[in-house]
Order: structure tokens, then C-alpha cells, then sequence
């Protein structure tokens, strides 16, 4: 993704030890996009869901650590969880990645509202990063937790409440695991057959 002058790698869907492992080595095309990105300057990296199946502290610890060593120390990282992580040892494993932040670069940090990834659909992570258009407040990147295909009510609220007296400062992009429009076709044909 690129935003003005801002360029953000996403990655979503490593499956780490999961269940493309017998197919092919899912550690070493993790590796390889790493590698093929490694020589860019990316302002954040995105990692948005189904990292490790059911993976360890030290798989997602593993992950982080591949991701600084590739694009430098104190890269901002922004990682929500998919349906197919262990959601304990994913959010243990991100607190400890957030409290290395003292690195990151000026005007950039971290932030969970909401809850934790144990609490589906109620965390929300913001990463900030300065402002890139002139005259512009802070570039959010704003980690929502839909990984129950369902609309993360709490966590859209803790967000608005949050963040709604900045909003107009503010550039704003959403980052989720699944496609928002499931959860709205569903309500809608709920809609539908109840008529």
C-alpha cells in the first residue's frame, strides 16, 4: 500500500505451522517475502491475521523478531489476530513488541483500546505515524479485530470514542482479517429472510 508519500507492507496469512505446512514450507515464503521487501524503506508493516495456527509465544515472538531484523530496529508493526491464532500467546507476544517502541522512530507509537485479543472483537490497535500531507494531523493505521467474521461492535465503539474528537486532524486507514462486507451481506440476507 502506498499513501502519499507513506509505503505500508501488508502480509496476513503466514499459517506458520498450520495447515499448508505439508504443502509447502510456509517458514521459508515467509522468509522470501521478507527478503524481497527487505531492501525497502516501508513507514509501518501490517501483519493481519492467521500468523501461527494455534502458534506459541515464541512462534509470534519469532515472527516480530524476523520482521525487525529484516526492516531495522523500532519498526513500527502493526498485528491483529486471525481465526486461526491462539489469541493468548499472540497478544502476550505483542506487548512485549510494543514495549520495545522507545525505538521507534519520532511522532510514531502504539496503542491497544478496547481490551485484549482473548476479548474477540473488542481490541482495536492504532498505530500513529506523523502526518504525511501538509497541514494534516497524525497517519493512523487502525488494527480491528473481526477475526469471528462478525462486525466488532465493541471494539468500533472503544475506537469512536477514542479517537472522535481527533478525527478531522486525522488520516485514517483500516486494516481488518476478514473482508468487512461479510458480516453486512449476512445482516442484510438476515434481513431479507425475516420479511
Amino acid at each position: 500500500h502506498i499513501f502519499g508519500n507513506m509505503s505500508i507492507l501488508q502480509i496476513t496469512d503466514i499459517h506458520i505451522n498450520g495447515e499448508y505446512n505439508g504443502q509447502f514450507d510456509v517458514k521459508k515464503h515467509f522468509k522470501q517475502i521478507l527478503e524481497a521487501n527487505g531492501t525497502r524503506d516501508f513507514d509501518a508493516i501490517a501483519l493481519t491475521g492467521d500468523l501461527a495456527d494455534e502458534g506459541s509465544y515464541e512462534d509470534y515472538t519469532e515472527i516480530f523478531n524476523q520482521v525487525e531484523e529484516t526492516f531495522g530496529p523500532g519498526t513500527p508493526i502493526l498485528a491483529i489476530p486471525g481465526n486461526h491464532d491462539n489469541r493468548e500467546h499472540l497478544d502476550l507476544a505483542y506487548m512485549d513488541y510494543i514495549n520495545r517502541e522507545h525505538n521507534f522512530k519520532p511522532g510514531t507509537y502504539l496503542q491497544r483500546i478496547g481490551g485484549t485479543f482473548e476479548e474477540p472483537g473488542k481490541c482495536v490497535v492504532i498505530l500513529t505515524l506523523p502526518g504525511i500531507l501538509a497541514g494534516s494531523g497524525n497517519t493512523k493505521l487502525i488494527g480491528m479485530d473481526n477475526a469471528h467474521k462478525e462486525l466488532p461492535h465493541q471494539g468500533l465503539q472503544a475506537f469512536i470514542d477514542h479517537e472522535w474528537t481527533h478525527r478531522q486532524s486525522n488520516i485514517y486507514t483500516l486494516f481488518t482479517h476478514m473482508p468487512l462486507i461479510k458480516p453486512f451481506h449476512r445482516f442484510m440476507n438476515a434481513d431479507v429472510h425475516s420479511i
